[in-house]
């Protein structure tokens, strides 16, 4: 769903079944922004934290969209590197103004 409702609003969406296929998708496209939920399959907490630790991948902005609306999750999203955190559920539009600011303030630093 949110794959095609980013790609009605223009964005590109290069869409990753996991957080394995993810690396491999993030080091040969080398995206603007990756959005991830933190509750994959193979640990999206592992797969954030290796995203930051890589050279590859490290300074691309991370927006984490999740169903855990717990104060930890936003604060190890901080601590993790992470640029933005949605809650689910979160319409579309809410999910492409969130990447949006992402995007702005990524392109300021």
């Amino acid at each position: 769903m949110y794959a095609l409702a980013l790609s009605a609003n223009g964005f590109d969406v290069v869409p990753a079944p996991d957080g394995d296929d993810g690396f491999e998708r993030a080091w040969m496209t080398h995206p603007d922004v990756i959005v991830t939920e933190v509750a994959l399959p193979t640990d999206g907490w592992r797969f954030v934290h290796s995203l930051k630790l890589d050279p590859r991948t490290r300074d691309i902005p991370i927006l984490v969209l999740t169903g855990y609306a717990q104060a930890a999750v936003r604060d190890r999203a901080v601590r993790e590197g992470c640029a933005a955190v949605l809650t689910k559920p979160c319409l579309p539009e809410e999910l492409a103004m969130g990447l949006r600011q992402v995007l702005d303030h990524h392109v300021c630093q």
